[in-house]
């Protein structure tokens, strides 16, 4: 039988909203999101998060801003994931966020979905598994409240795209 690979230490960058969306609720509810979804998948795997004070504290050292597009390269995101001395680097950006409403004769219903940018680097090996890639899913029109589908989409979007890496980490249960 197969041994899973190690967890490591994985460093999530603050999640960056490049959609120009002004409802800063929906802002929060995405950054809310995205850290549940990272609390659950990596931690209930046994990979360590690093602390949000230590990665600000690592990207002021490194003179970088990865809210101006100039910074986020693979370069730079190495040069923070080593000075963290982390397994791996993830950064994630939120593209764009739409709702659909359709209407068909007596039948109508609505959609969301989410467009995402993902890093997820290799920093010891400094190698790209997901190169910068955008990934794009729908909500499924689970919920009533548009805001309440474009969270889904995104909670779909962030689950298809870290589906194959985590693929061979067993959740562990305490």
């Amino acid at each position: 039988m197969l041994q899973a690979p190690t967890p490591g230490r994985v460093a999530i960058l603050p999640m960056l909203n490049d959609t120009g969306e002004s409802w800063k609720d929906l802002r929060e509810r995405f950054k809310t999101t995205e850290v549940e979804f990272f609390q659950k998948e990596f931690k209930d795997r046994k990979f360590a998060l690093v602390p949000d004070q230590d990665i600000a504290d690592a990207v002021k050292a490194a003179g970088l801003n990865f809210e101006n597009e100039d910074d986020r390269t693979r370069k730079n995101f190495f040069t923070v994931g080593t000075k963290l001395g982390v397994d791996y680097i993830v950064q994630v950006a939120v593209l764009g966020a739409n709702q659909i409403d359709e209407k068909a004769g007596a039948l109508s219903g609505s959609d969301a979905s989410v467009r995402v940018k993902i890093w997820l680097l290799d920093v010891k090996n400094q190698k790209p598994i997901i190169r910068g890639e955008t990934f794009k899913e729908a909500s499924g029109g689970l919920f009533v409240k548009g805001s309440d589908m474009k969270v889904h989409a995104f909670a779909n979007t962030l689950g298809d795209a870290f589906k194959d890496f985590l693929k061979p980490y067993p959740v562990v249960k305490n």
